[in-house]
């Protein structure tokens, strides 16, 4: 009889650490907001993914898209969603230069890149560009209309788009 307390008294036990934990890790990662989340996940690659400053960042649909400056001095993308416990990154992009003139010396009107990443049993994409020239208003891909947000200190427009894994044609 004896023995038999002492084992429901262990269980008791493990089933309160274990919601004691659970409570835990929800609270601190609670106070995360997605661009620590990325700072601390891009830690663990090289420098190329090193963040210099968050530029930008912004909800669409159920993701967290975070342009920054990495440690090249270019912009990049990342897609992050929150998941129970945490904020996942699902992608980390390809770097655009924020200059327009490009290493044949000319004048880039824009800069275009389109990457993929996989969630829910789902792929999808996210195509993303800067926009130097000031005439540009709207972008469409596919009948589709990406968000176009200005970046005043760098005087340059990101737009974007997430979508299905489809080809984007233009």
């Amino acid at each position: 009889m004896e023995k038999r307390f002492w084992y429901i008294g262990q269980c008791c036990m493990v089933v309160i650490l274990i919601v004691l934990s659970i409570i835990y890790i929800r609270a601190y990662t609670q106070t995360l907001t997605p661009s620590n989340a990325l700072e601390k996940y891009v830690k663990g690659y090289s420098s190329e993914f090193a963040i210099s400053e968050i530029i930008y960042q912004d909800t669409f649909d159920d993701y967290f898209v975070i342009f920054y400056i990495n440690q090249n001095g270019n912009a990049a993308c990342a897609i992050l969603k929150k998941n129970f416990i945490c904020y996942e990154v699902l992608d980390l992009n390809s770097e655009i230069a924020f200059s327009p003139v490009n290493r044949w010396n000319t004048i880039n009107q824009a800069e275009h890149r389109i990457s993929y990443f996989y969630d829910n049993n789902i792929w999808k994409s996210i195509d993303w560009g800067i926009i130097y020239d000031k005439e540009v208003k709207e972008v469409y891909a596919n009948d589709m209309q990406f968000r176009l947000v200005t970046i005043e200190p760098y005087d340059v427009r990101i737009c974007y788009i997430i979508d299905d894994a489809s080809v984007v044609s233009y």
